[in-house]
């Protein structure tokens, strides 16, 4: 997804909407749920300035995760501030309901 001014998903699989929360907090909501809240989602995400390997990273954060939605949030590794990134991109592994 692209993180910064107005959000949008790139691509998708099984991805119906995201949400931008506040600076730096994103929630993904599933097309269709998962069985429970126990999946596995993997996030990256960077580019305060657009180059490759900006001081950025991006983990599952900020929410309770539930079976139709996950939550992202972005920071910065020499800070650890909150901020919204150019891209992010997350892979979730559980069973579908």
């Amino acid at each position: 997804m692209n993180g910064t001014g107005t959000i949008a998903i790139r691509d998708s699989q099984n991805i119906s909407a995201i949400a931008d929360r506040a600076t730096g907090l994103y929630s993904a909501s599933f097309t269709t749920v998962m069985s429970n809240a126990n999946y596995k989602t993997s996030v990256t995400g960077g580019g305060i300035s657009g180059a490759t390997g900006d001081e950025t990273f991006s983990n599952v954060g900020d929410g309770t995760p539930t079976s139709a939605v996950t939550y992202f949030i972005s920071r910065s590794n020499s800070t650890g501030l909150v901020f919204d990134v150019l891209f992010m991109n997350a892979s979730v592994h559980g069973d579908l309901a």
